[in-house]
Formats: C-alpha cells, sequence, structure tokens
C-alpha cells in the first residue's frame, strides 16, 4: 500500500493554490523550503481575508477564513519571480469569485501560482486575467 500524502492543489480559474509539504519546509536562513524553488522572504500579514488577485474587469480572487492565516511574500526560483505563499493554520479557507463556485481550502501551506501565457511576438511572459 502507498503511504505518499497526496499534494493539494486547487484551481480557481486563472489562480492555483499549490501545496508545500512540511517536509518540504525548513526554518534555516530566509524560511527556506524545497530550496531549488521556493524562498519565503518575509511575512506580510496575519489576517483572515486576502486579495489573491485583482483581474482587469474588478473581479478578484478572495481567500477567507473564520480565522486569522499567514500571508508571505516569497520566490519562485525556477520561474525567476516573486509570489505570494498562504499558510492556513488550524483553520480552512474559502476561495471566492464573482464568476466562479467557491472552492473550501484545507489547511496547509500554499505557493499562490497564476496562469500566464508566452507571447511569442514580445518573447515574454504575460499574465492571463479572468
Amino acid at each position: 500500500m502507498n503511504n505518499e500524502k497526496k499534494r493539494k492543489i486547487y484551481r480557481h480559474g486563472d489562480v492555483l493554490l499549490y501545496e508545500i509539504f512540511e517536509n518540504e519546509f525548513s526554518n534555516d536562513k530566509l524560511e527556506r523550503f524545497n530550496e531549488e524553488r521556493f524562498i519565503i522572504k518575509k511575512m506580510v500579514n496575519k489576517i483572515n481575508e486576502f486579495v489573491i488577485k485583482e483581474g482587469a474587469g474588478g473581479h478578484k480572487h478572495i481567500l477567507v477564513s473564520d480565522k486569522n492565516f499567514y500571508v508571505f511574500e516569497g520566490s519562485d526560483l525556477k520561474l525567476n519571480e516573486n509570489i505570494i505563499f498562504i499558510k492556513l493554520e488550524n483553520c480552512r479557507g474559502i476561495l471566492k469569485h464573482e464568476e466562479h463556485k467557491d472552492i473550501q481550502v484545507e489547511e496547509g501551506l500554499y505557493a499562490v501560482l497564476c496562469e500566464r501565457n508566452f507571447n511569442y511576438l514580445t518573447d515574454d511572459w504575460e499574465n492571463i486575467n479572468d
């Protein structure tokens, strides 16, 4: 029997919450985990509502909880860009958006990844906004 824990991934339009396992997380130096890819730089806030992304039409992806959760700034070294991390500890959250069904998010540490497309005319990545 396979005892591996399955990674939780939540897709909500153009936003993806990608679970980071606790064994990929260590408290050395800049609170690094999965050193070849992610670095947490600093804690931004401990709150119970956070706007993950706002689209061009003013619609927002918002994570809400009945308890406070942690929001961190960090970097994805593989993609060479800054990203946000969210840690739901002893609580669950609800991911909301005006054009999508609400999704319940379980306790855990998540990297927030946003959908992008590569534009071959400009030779650069572009964010997708729903």
